[in-house]
């Protein structure tokens, strides 16, 4: 009778009988997988690639257009105390950087706003808050009997009210290195937009 032949055990298991001549199986890079995902749902991702699209061009078709006119303002001292010497012009001062930032911001000051609403006749008229979105208390906007202007009653709260809407919509950009000044504003009607960004300097001209 033979002796049987003993096996090995590894933590009280028996060692299986390996063949080490395969070799380890070959890993597949990310990408290689990544890409059989995309073409296994080819037909998926170029519907929600299209439908993306087209939800795109329908919103900005249904998207009223705007409009933005641009003028440019020069501000300057009305006196110069910087002196030139043999033609060489002396850097500004820091008061003169201050004089500046204060012409900055009084251009995006609402009483200049309010100056510019009572030049166009703004609060007065229906058409403008409509353009803009802008609902009125029914105490501050009574309509007249045309229906086309808002009765005198409550004129100081809609002047307020539309020198607010003007300052979300005005744009004021100095240009680096110089006295000039961009002025903008967007609205839906280009007409409007023109008239508004002509009204502002000149409303200026009285500082």
């Amino acid at each position: 009778m033979n002796n049987p032949t003993p096996i090995k055990l590894v933590s009280g298991q028996p060692v299986p009988n390996v063949d080490r001549s395969v070799g380890d199986p070959v890993q597949i890079p990310l990408f290689r997988q990544y890409l059989r995902i995309a073409i296994r749902w080819r037909l998926v991702l170029a519907g929600c690639l299209f439908g993306c699209i087209a939800l795109a061009l329908i919103i900005t078709l249904l998207m009223a257009p705007k409009y933005t006119a641009t003028s440019t303002l020069e501000i300057s001292r009305d006196s110069n105390r910087i002196v030139n010497i043999q033609g060489v012009q002396q850097d500004a001062s820091i008061e003169d950087q201050e004089f500046y930032q204060t012409q900055y911001g009084l251009l995006r000051a609402r009483s200049l706003s309010e100056r510019v609403v009572v030049q166009l006749n703004l609060a007065d008229d229906p058409a403008f808050f409509a353009m803009f979105h802008e609902r009125l208390p029914n105490a501050i906007a009574p309509l007249m009997s045309n229906g086309r202007a808002y009765l005198s009653s409550g004129h100081a709260e809609r002047v307020r009210r539309a020198g607010e809407v003007l300052l979300k919509h005005v744009g004021v950009s100095p240009m680096r290195m110089s006295r000039l000044t961009d002025i903008s504003f967007t609205s839906p009607d280009a007409e409007f937009s023109a008239r508004l960004v002509n009204a502002w300097p000149t409303e200026c001209r009285g500082w």
